[in-house]
């Protein structure tokens, strides 16, 4: 358990090396957050414009000034956690197809075979099952963390901490999907499939979505956690089906080995 944990970090640090040595993957980086932080712009101010009228109701009921600054205060922050917490849901869902483009790229580099060709029936195809998978767990996401924001709500202190921690061990489930989907998607995979693999290999990937987990409590750079993420996944895919390729060489009869 320890040691597949720990491996799964160190995917999530090989992803980052890699990303780090190869910037002409970067485009695939940086599209993507450009999009989001304009989408969590909007939306931060968009909320908040939409409460100003039931904020200024209540604090009309408020003695003084001051009042209606603290009401202010407190709407804004809730405003912006709740953004924060939608914009982590769907982040994956504005990066999903990019990191399926970077995992693409990195795989040709990797393994010298070229893509399939592109064709416009299959790309609307896979991205319409791509977001209908984002969608779902994305909304599973929603539900647990509502759940632990209630129990830490409803119970003070110890509550509070069960749910930070639970809420981290979450973020870094989820995380672990967005990141082996950028590779599951182009491979066509059923969601029961991707969810048997995650289960299969459950400390490894939760150890990598932890690593993601990290930058994606930040806005703007939670769209590099995914890529790294997605980085990482593919590159722990290759190393799989190089040792499957082998296994198979070696299991062969000698006389049917090239």
């Amino acid at each position: 358990m320890i040691r597949d944990f720990a491996l799964g970090v160190y995917d999530g640090l090989r992803g980052a090396a890699y990303l780090l040595a190869h910037p002409r993957l970067w485009g695939w980086v940086l599209a993507p957050a450009v999009v989001a932080g304009v989408i969590l712009v909007l939306a931060v101010g968009g909320l908040v414009t939409w409460l100003s009228a039931p904020l200024a109701a209540v604090a009309a009921f408020l003695p003084g000034h001051w009042g209606a600054n603290v009401m202010k205060l407190l709407v804004g922050l809730a405003g912006t956690v709740l953004s924060i917490t939608i914009f982590i849901s769907f982040a994956a869902l504005i990066a999903g197809p990019f990191n399926e483009e970077l995992s693409e790229s990195l795989e040709e580099h990797e393994t010298g075979v070229p893509p399939p060709k592109w064709r416009l029936g299959r790309f609307l195809w896979d991205l319409a099952v791509g977001l209908v998978h984002s969608a779902r767990r994305a909304f599973a996401y929603l539900i647990v963390i509502v759940a632990l924001l209630v129990v830490g709500v409803a119970v003070p202190v110890v509550g509070t901490i069960a749910a930070a921690v639970l809420g981290f061990i979450a973020t870094a489930r989820f995380a672990s999907y967005d990141a082996y989907d950028a590779v599951f998607a182009r491979r066509r995979w059923k969601y029961r499939a991707k969810v048997a693999y995650l289960r299969e290999h459950r400390w490894r990937t939760l150890g990598l979505g932890a690593v993601v987990a990290l930058p994606l409590l930040v806005p703007g750079v939670n769209i590099l956690g995914l890529a790294i993420g997605a980085t990482a996944a593919t590159l722990r895919t290759i190393d799989q089906d190089r040792a499957r390729t082998s296994a198979v060489s070696a299991a062969a009869p000698s006389g049917d080995r090239p």
